[in-house]
């Protein structure tokens, strides 16, 4: 087994051409690399940011995170508003998200030109139809998730609880891909309804017809179609693609190696 430990260690001695983990497998061809198991999912998920509209959408989240905390007048209405504690995190689903584009909007009206300008970017991003359907394209297939992340977490586990968790929720993601039209138009119609809410309408981009390999140019009769073509099906198969590939059945056989760590290390 080659922990994830590795590879941090061994760049620190030099080897900067290639991943530590990797050096040590070229000469013990049997070895597995073995990362923290929940530091796997994370980069699993993290596979969303392939996507460009959940990267935005995820940039955009961070961002104005940080325009709430950056002054303590900005904390204050924003936590008014609110009525929820902002401190690192905002939630940016259903009324939530109504919520701070309504705080923002109050913002506008500061006699403070950088503030104003700030604002009305983030308003503009926030409503868009791209913000609106990745955000809750995320929010669904990252839900799925939180399971298997806390089985993940816990201080014992085995490798029947592990597997079980993983498989489930494997299992879960490959149904909403196998039926990704249906799924897909729930979630699309609850877009629509909070774009109605936000006095905006979804709709798709403008296409490019030069522009052939980009993910805007998915070509589709509606914004249903281009939506779920552009955001969600890449967003299903990166992230169940890479779980199957960091969470095979030869990594998690080295659950097993914890019997052999006395009790009292463990």
């Amino acid at each position: 087994m080659v922990c994830g430990y590795w590879d941090r260690q061994l760049l620190g001695y030099g080897f900067r051409d290639t991943g530590g983990c990797k050096r040590v497998i070229k000469k013990a061809v049997h070895a597995k690399r073995c990362s923290c198991s929940n530091h796997v999912l994370n980069n699993s998920l993290a596979m969303s940011s392939k996507v460009t509209s959940c990267r935005n959408t995820s940039s955009t989240m961070r961002k104005v995170v940080a325009f709430a905390n950056a002054s303590a007048k900005r904390h204050q209405i924003f936590e008014r508003e609110l009525q929820c504690r902002v401190s690192g995190h905002l939630q940016f689903q259903g009324d939530s998200l109504v919520k701070i584009c309504s705080t923002l909007e109050k913002i506008s009206t500061w006699q403070d030109n950088n503030t104003t300008n700030d604002t009305h970017c983030l308003l503009q991003t926030l409503r868009s139809s791209d913000f609106i359907i990745s955000s809750i394209c995320l929010s669904d297939v990252l839900g799925t998730t939180v399971s298997l992340s806390r089985v993940l977490q816990t201080s014992s586990i085995d490798l029947k609880r592990a597997t079980e968790a993983i498989n489930d929720t494997i299992s879960v993601l490959r149904q909403k891909r196998e039926q990704v039209n249906t799924v897909f138009q729930q979630l699309f119609d609850e877009a629509e309804e909070l774009a109605e809410q936000l006095d905006v309408e979804i709709k798709c981009p403008r296409l490019v017809s030069r522009q052939v390999h980009r993910a805007n140019n998915q070509p589709a009769q509606s914004a249903e179609e281009y939506f779920r073509r552009s955001v969600y099906i890449p967003l299903l198969d990166s992230i169940i693609n890479d779980l199957q590939e960091r969470l095979s059945p030869a990594v998690l056989d080295l659950f097993q190696l914890g019997v052999f760590i006395p009790k009292s290390k463990q």
